[in-house]
């Protein structure tokens, strides 16, 4: 999704140096430089520069993804889940985006609502360890400590350093929420 994005902003850029508009040129410059910092930058810069790729390109779900986890490094949980809703309306077959509100919930206390979304990511992408390491946690924070080892479990064989599920694994044993 990112690549793609990265794509037109330089087909923009290439585009406006041939026709010799500048400042046609600078906007696509502009687009381009606030994707990166979007994907890579954290805090206030990040959410800034992502909120402007989205007025820009408002359809674009994995960047309000990338805001939105900029939101919950921030503690606004929110707005974060905000931005997570309105990128699965855009595109509900995007695993990233419901493990990324999953992600969100437990903030909250709200681990029913994590599983739940959990759940869809690993529909759509049966082969994500670290949805089923990230259901696992939510599973273990309400109690349910053999669910959530078996999640580990499958995380582990997924992905064998898959940060959740290594800490824990099969021995796993968190007190409940």
């Amino acid at each position: 999704m990112g690549i793609d994005m990265l794509r037109w902003a330089a087909f923009l850029v290439s585009v406006s140096k041939s026709c010799g508009h500048s400042w046609f040129s600078a906007i696509a410059n502009d687009l381009a430089n606030d994707f990166e910092i979007c994907y890579a930058a954290h805090g206030d810069q990040a959410i800034v520069a992502c909120s402007r790729v989205i007025r820009l390109k408002p359809k674009h779900d994995f960047a309000l993804v990338m805001r939105g986890r900029r939101y919950v490094a921030k503690g606004e949980y929110d707005r974060a889940i905000a931005d997570y809703d309105r990128a699965i309306q855009l595109n509900r077959e995007s695993a990233t985006s419901f493990s990324a509100r999953g992600d969100a919930y437990p903030a909250k206390r709200e681990y029913d609502r994590a599983i739940v979304d959990y759940d869809q990511a690993i529909r759509l992408d049966p082969k994500s360890a670290s949805a089923f390491s990230d259901r696992g946690l939510a599973y273990a924070a309400k109690g349910d400590h053999d669910r959530a080892i078996a999640d580990y479990d499958q995380a582990i064989r997924l992905d064998p350093d898959v940060s959740g599920a290594t800490r824990c694994g099969s021995s796993c044993s968190m007190p409940a929420a």
